[in-house]
Protein backbone atom coordinates (compact mmCIF):
# COMPACT_ATOMS: atom_id res chain seq x y z
CA UNK A 1 0.00 0.00 0.00
CA UNK A 2 1.55 3.29 -1.09
CA UNK A 3 0.64 6.89 -1.72
CA UNK A 4 2.24 8.80 -4.58
CA UNK A 5 1.64 11.97 -6.59
CA UNK A 6 -1.06 10.21 -8.60
CA UNK A 7 -2.97 8.56 -5.76
CA UNK A 8 -2.85 11.41 -3.22
CA UNK A 9 -5.39 13.65 -5.04
CA UNK A 10 -7.86 10.77 -5.30
CA UNK A 11 -7.46 9.96 -1.59
CA UNK A 12 -7.93 13.64 -0.74
CA UNK A 13 -11.11 13.84 -2.84
CA UNK A 14 -12.46 10.64 -1.27
CA UNK A 15 -11.88 11.84 2.30
CA UNK A 16 -13.37 15.25 1.47
CA UNK A 17 -16.51 13.55 0.16
CA UNK A 18 -16.88 11.10 3.05
CA UNK A 19 -16.23 13.63 5.84
CA UNK A 20 -17.94 16.67 4.28
CA UNK A 21 -14.82 18.80 3.89
CA UNK A 22 -15.57 21.22 1.04
CA UNK A 23 -12.07 22.67 0.70
CA UNK A 24 -8.54 21.35 1.08
CA UNK A 25 -6.30 24.27 0.23
CA UNK A 26 -2.54 24.32 -0.23
CA UNK A 27 -0.42 26.93 1.49
CA UNK A 28 3.22 27.80 1.23
CA UNK A 29 4.41 31.04 2.70
CA UNK A 30 1.33 31.79 4.77
CA UNK A 31 -0.21 34.20 2.27
CA UNK A 32 -3.02 31.81 1.23
CA UNK A 33 -3.75 30.97 4.83
CA UNK A 34 -3.57 34.61 5.92
CA UNK A 35 -5.88 35.67 3.10
CA UNK A 36 -8.38 32.93 3.98
CA UNK A 37 -8.36 33.92 7.66
CA UNK A 38 -8.90 37.56 6.73
CA UNK A 39 -11.71 36.59 4.33
CA UNK A 40 -13.39 34.57 7.07
CA UNK A 41 -13.06 37.56 9.39
CA UNK A 42 -11.32 35.67 12.16
CA UNK A 43 -7.88 37.27 12.18
CA UNK A 44 -8.74 39.10 15.40
CA UNK A 45 -9.97 36.01 17.28
CA UNK A 46 -6.56 34.64 18.15
CA UNK A 47 -4.06 36.68 20.11
CA UNK A 48 -1.22 34.58 18.72
CA UNK A 49 -2.31 34.71 15.07
CA UNK A 50 0.84 36.60 14.12
CA UNK A 51 2.94 33.78 15.60
CA UNK A 52 0.80 31.19 13.82
CA UNK A 53 1.29 32.90 10.46
CA UNK A 54 5.01 33.30 11.21
CA UNK A 55 5.14 29.55 11.90
CA UNK A 56 3.41 28.94 8.58
CA UNK A 57 5.96 31.13 6.82
CA UNK A 58 8.85 29.37 8.54
CA UNK A 59 7.49 25.93 7.76
CA UNK A 60 6.84 24.69 11.29
CA UNK A 61 3.13 24.24 10.59
CA UNK A 62 2.26 21.49 8.11
CA UNK A 63 -1.52 21.75 8.28
CA UNK A 64 -4.42 23.61 9.82
CA UNK A 65 -8.16 23.12 9.91
CA UNK A 66 -10.82 25.75 10.38
CA UNK A 67 -14.01 23.76 10.76
CA UNK A 68 -14.65 22.15 7.38
CA UNK A 69 -11.77 23.96 5.63
CA UNK A 70 -8.41 22.22 5.67
CA UNK A 71 -5.02 23.67 4.74
CA UNK A 72 -2.07 21.42 3.87
CA UNK A 73 1.44 22.76 3.30
CA UNK A 74 2.76 22.63 -0.24
CA UNK A 75 5.97 20.74 -0.96
CA UNK A 76 5.41 17.79 1.36
CA UNK A 77 5.92 14.31 -0.05
CA UNK A 78 2.63 12.48 -0.80
CA UNK A 79 2.78 10.21 2.27
CA UNK A 80 3.41 13.12 4.63
CA UNK A 81 0.65 15.14 2.93
CA UNK A 82 -1.72 12.22 3.43
CA UNK A 83 -0.81 11.95 7.11
CA UNK A 84 -1.31 15.71 7.59
CA UNK A 85 -4.60 15.50 5.68
CA UNK A 86 -5.85 12.68 7.93
CA UNK A 87 -4.80 14.68 11.03
CA UNK A 88 -6.60 17.82 9.88
CA UNK A 89 -9.75 16.08 8.61
CA UNK A 90 -9.89 14.37 12.02
CA UNK A 91 -10.13 17.86 13.52
CA UNK A 92 -12.89 18.72 11.03
CA UNK A 93 -14.74 15.58 12.10
CA UNK A 94 -14.28 16.56 15.76
CA UNK A 95 -15.83 19.96 15.00
CA UNK A 96 -18.74 18.30 13.18
CA UNK A 97 -19.24 15.89 16.08
CA UNK A 98 -19.07 18.45 18.90
CA UNK A 99 -20.49 21.46 17.08
CA UNK A 100 -18.48 24.56 16.26
CA UNK A 101 -19.21 26.52 19.43
CA UNK A 102 -18.61 23.60 21.79
CA UNK A 103 -15.42 22.60 19.98
CA UNK A 104 -14.00 26.13 20.01
CA UNK A 105 -14.92 26.62 23.67
CA UNK A 106 -13.29 23.31 24.63
CA UNK A 107 -10.25 23.73 22.38
CA UNK A 108 -9.52 27.27 23.53
CA UNK A 109 -10.69 27.05 27.13
CA UNK A 110 -9.87 23.54 28.31
CA UNK A 111 -6.24 22.53 27.93
CA UNK A 112 -6.82 18.82 28.63
CA UNK A 113 -9.61 18.74 26.03
CA UNK A 114 -7.32 20.47 23.51
CA UNK A 115 -4.64 17.86 24.29
CA UNK A 116 -7.21 15.09 23.76
CA UNK A 117 -8.33 16.57 20.42
CA UNK A 118 -4.71 16.83 19.30
CA UNK A 119 -3.96 13.32 20.54
CA UNK A 120 -6.89 11.93 18.55
CA UNK A 121 -5.71 13.66 15.38
CA UNK A 122 -2.11 12.53 15.97
CA UNK A 123 -3.29 8.95 16.53
CA UNK A 124 -5.22 9.08 13.25
CA UNK A 125 -2.07 10.16 11.39
CA UNK A 126 -0.02 7.51 13.24
CA UNK A 127 -2.50 4.80 12.24
CA UNK A 128 -2.11 5.75 8.57
CA UNK A 129 1.68 6.00 8.94
CA UNK A 130 1.80 2.51 10.48
CA UNK A 131 -0.45 1.02 7.80
CA UNK A 132 1.84 2.46 5.10
CA UNK A 133 5.23 1.74 6.66
CA UNK A 134 4.73 -0.87 9.42
CA UNK A 135 6.52 1.66 11.67
CA UNK A 136 5.22 3.87 14.47
CA UNK A 137 6.11 7.54 14.34
CA UNK A 138 8.15 8.64 17.33
CA UNK A 139 6.41 9.98 19.27
CA UNK A 140 2.91 8.94 18.27
CA UNK A 141 1.43 12.08 19.82
CA UNK A 142 3.13 15.47 19.59
CA UNK A 143 1.15 17.90 21.70
CA UNK A 144 3.91 20.13 23.01
CA UNK A 145 4.58 22.00 19.77
CA UNK A 146 2.74 25.27 19.53
CA UNK A 147 -0.40 24.41 21.47
CA UNK A 148 0.41 26.60 24.49
CA UNK A 149 -0.45 23.73 26.82
CA UNK A 150 0.51 23.50 30.48
CA UNK A 151 2.74 20.59 31.46
CA UNK A 152 -0.15 18.57 32.91
CA UNK A 153 -2.09 18.72 29.63
CA UNK A 154 1.04 17.81 27.64
CA UNK A 155 1.57 14.80 29.91
CA UNK A 156 -2.07 13.83 29.43
CA UNK A 157 -1.78 14.01 25.62
CA UNK A 158 1.47 12.04 25.63
CA UNK A 159 -0.14 9.38 27.87
CA UNK A 160 -3.01 9.06 25.39
CA UNK A 161 -0.46 8.52 22.62
CA UNK A 162 1.45 5.93 24.63
CA UNK A 163 -1.78 4.02 25.24
CA UNK A 164 -2.54 4.10 21.51
CA UNK A 165 0.90 2.76 20.53
CA UNK A 166 0.12 -0.83 21.49
CA UNK A 167 -3.18 -0.81 19.59
CA UNK A 168 -1.63 0.78 16.50
CA UNK A 169 1.26 -1.70 16.49
CA UNK A 170 -1.30 -4.52 16.64
CA UNK A 171 -3.11 -3.07 13.63
CA UNK A 172 -6.10 -1.76 15.58
CA UNK A 173 -7.50 1.39 13.97
CA UNK A 174 -9.64 3.54 16.27
CA UNK A 175 -9.94 6.81 14.35
CA UNK A 176 -12.65 7.06 11.66
CA UNK A 177 -10.61 9.16 9.20
CA UNK A 178 -7.59 6.86 9.24
CA UNK A 179 -9.83 3.78 9.01
CA UNK A 180 -11.49 5.25 5.92
CA UNK A 181 -8.17 6.25 4.33
CA UNK A 182 -6.66 2.81 4.95
CA UNK A 183 -9.76 0.99 3.66
CA UNK A 184 -9.78 3.15 0.51
CA UNK A 185 -6.08 2.56 -0.14
CA UNK A 186 -6.44 -1.19 0.41
CA UNK A 187 -9.46 -1.39 -1.88
CA UNK A 188 -7.60 0.59 -4.53
CA UNK A 189 -4.62 -1.76 -4.27
CA UNK A 190 -6.79 -4.88 -4.06
CA UNK A 191 -5.49 -5.71 -0.58
CA UNK A 192 -7.54 -7.39 2.10
CA UNK A 193 -7.67 -6.39 5.77
CA UNK A 194 -4.82 -7.85 7.81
Amino acid sequence: MTINELTYPALEAHLQRVFGVPFVLPFGDGSTLGAALALLGITGLFANLTEILAGVALGSIRGLSLGPVVFVREGLDPQTRAEVLVHEITHSAQVADRGVLTYVREYVGQSERRAAYEAGACVAAAELHHALTAQLPDPVVQVAHGYLLPDAAISFGVALGEQAEVAIAAGVRTQPVSREAIAWLRARDGESER
